[in-house]
């Protein structure tokens, strides 16, 4: 079979380029190097290119749902393997014929599929939902919600064991349905879950999806490990990847985030010397405020990165109150993207979580 055969640098690459181009969200930098050296030591592992796609191949699709800031939130390896194995059983596949792609790029999300191909000898493929992270999980069924005869099938696994939260459950609805169903398993979780879901063939995908973001993310994160460090550098290497802007520098002045109904949600302030920047937080940075104008609406990317040009993750930001931030904005029409995101019409349940208007 053909693909590029991911390496140990690579992991590194692709976590740090899944965290600049999560926007925020995504899942944590430790999670996701630890999925991906896992897979590595699992087994060879080759990410198709989505010209080596299989026609006859059904692609399942690879997530972490919840608020990864919850105190409770837990997830093991086998909760990832556990989802995939019985979403292939729930829809009566062939693992031949089977091939796992992301549902988003983020620090934990880009390597997502990685040890559930290489642990289950499974195919890996460089076509995700989406190449930038997203808050809710419909925006990752690639506009399977319009398609009336589509039935979603969804896996959940996750939750402390101990603390008597562990959870698999699978449900078969409507897209919006499960996505909501998957999501309150989450919460009752603990606040995490791995997911397998929504299987459609790799014809759809590419029509629906983000071909290609793995890569860009893998891109990404080697341009950022060759710059050097530095705020001012790293920024540059990442722009010169994919466009975009550094928006002002300043102090982190505050950051109003809580857990609740499955999300991480809030505002984070930063002062610049041109004045204050908002930036509503919905698990991902979902816009960029200025003192007379709007910079940025979802799926533009908004990114925070230390004074060293690491980036910031929105459940971590509240621990880097009074620090010195840099704010980064890539317009959305630099990403690749998926059908899910495109169409702007999620951003309503967006809005009404937040208790603001985004646009």
């Amino acid at each position: 079979m053909r693909g590029r055969r991911l390496n140990s640098d690579d992991v590194r690459a692709a976590v740090m380029g899944g965290a600049l181009l999560g926007g925020g969200g995504g899942g944590s930098v430790n999670l996701g190097t630890e999925l991906a050296e896992m897979a590595l030591s699992a087994g060879d592992l080759l990410l198709l290119s989505p010209e080596d796609v299989l026609p006859a191949m059904t692609l399942i699709t690879c997530s972490l749902v919840g608020a990864p800031a919850a105190a409770g939130a837990q997830v093991l390896p086998e909760d990832f393997l556990c989802a995939v194995r019985l979403l292939i059983e729930r829809a009566g596949l062939s693992p031949g014929q089977v091939g796992l792609i992301s549902n988003e790029n983020g620090p934990a999300a880009t390597v997502n599929g990685w040890f559930q191909a290489a642990a289950l000898g499974l195919a890996l493929v460089d076509i995700p939902c989406n190449g930038r992270a997203h808050p809710l999980g419909i925006m990752g069924a690639m506009g399977l919600e319009k398609c009336h005869q589509y039935d979603s099938l969804q896996v959940a696994v996750g939750g402390d064991r101990g603390a008597a939260a562990h959870l698999e459950m699978s449900v078969s609805a409507d897209v919006g349905t499960a996505s909501a169903l998957v999501r309150a398993a989450a919460e009752r979780a603990g606040g995490l879950v791995a997911v397998a879901r929504n299987p459609v063939s790799a014809g759809y995908a590419l029509q629906h999806g983000a071909p290609g973001a793995i890569t860009q993310a893998l891109e990404v994160g080697e341009a950022w490990l060759k710059a050097t460090p530095g705020a001012s550098s790293r920024i540059s290497a990442v722009l010169g990847v994919l466009g975009g802007f550094h928006v002002g520098s300043g102090l982190l002045r505050s950051v109003d985030l809580e857990s609740r109904g499955g999300f991480d949600s809030g505002r984070a302030v930063v002062m610049t010397a041109d004045g204050e920047l908002q930036i509503p937080i919905l698990n991902e940075y979902m816009a960029l405020w200025g003192p007379s104008h709007r910079f940025a609406v979802f799926p533009d990317l908004v990114h925070l990165l230390d004074g060293c040009g690491n980036p910031l993750l929105s459940a971590d930001l509240k621990a880097r109150q009074g620090e010195e931030v840099h704010v980064v904005w890539v317009p959305g029409e630099n990403l690749s993207l998926g059908s899910g995101v495109t169409a702007g019409s999620h951003l309503d349940e967006c809005e009404k979580i937040l208790g603001v208007t985004l646009r």
